[in-house]
């Protein structure tokens, strides 16, 4: 007799083990980032975008307040 037999679990969401999901959330991280970052290159060439989100950031927000300004005097 060899004694009892373990049984251990794993828990999983959606097929995704917590060991899985910590090895795969740095890159889902970067790549996040990085998508984020071309996005918001891409909307800053569009006035929309300059006046809509630009603008109202709260550091660096006077940096396109100009182009609010010069948007509404048209």
């Amino acid at each position: 007799m060899a004694g009892p037999r373990i049984v251990t679990y794993s828990t999983r969401v959606l097929g995704a083990n917590p060991e899985n999901v910590r090895r795969w959330s740095a890159a889902a991280a970067r790549f996040g980032v990085a998508s984020g970052a071309a996005v918001l290159f891409i909307v800053e060439c569009i006035p929309r975008g300059k006046t809509d989100v630009f603008s109202k950031l709260p550091v660096v927000g006077d940096y396109w307040a100009a182009y609010r300004k010069e948007d509404e005097a048209q």
